[in-house]
């Protein structure tokens, strides 16, 4: 491809954003527009239930992870939610959930799991009389 196709293929994506772009803010107020996308919106989720369901299903541990760490986290405790969960920790680095930040100051704390440790297996808390 030319240089010229090549800036000519640009213009032309961007023309067509501006176009959509602005043809969506004139029709996003109009009560015909809001039902038809309703409706769409409720068509594919009930073609995909299922799929929501299992995918759910598969990543409900990292969610659950996820959601305490952001608990612990707003509550400036991310070194105890590392000592006391572990694996949940660990969980959350294998699945990138965690930014560069918070892996600095959750590594400070972190301690390999052990594998004679005494973490619940079903829930991945420590012993409850775990002193910090």
């Amino acid at each position: 491809m030319d240089t010229i196709d090549v800036d000519k293929l640009v213009q032309s994506y961007l023309a067509k954003r501006k176009y959509d772009n602005d043809r969506y803010h004139k029709i996003k107020d109009n009560q015909e527009f809001k039902d038809q996308n309703n409706a769409r919106a409720k068509k594919w989720y009930d073609a995909n239930r299922q799929r929501r369901l299992d995918y759910y299903d598969a990543n409900k541990q990292v969610k659950c992870a996820y959601q305490q760490f952001n608990y612990y986290k707003k509550q400036d405790r991310l070194s105890e939610f590392v000592l006391r969960f572990p694996s949940k920790w660990k969980l959350l680095l294998l699945n990138g959930k965690l930014s560069d930040d918070d892996k600095e100051k959750g590594a400070e704390h972190y301690i390999p799991e052990d594998p004679d440790s005494d973490e619940d297996p079903e829930t991945g808390e420590v012993n409850p009389n775990f002193v910090y």
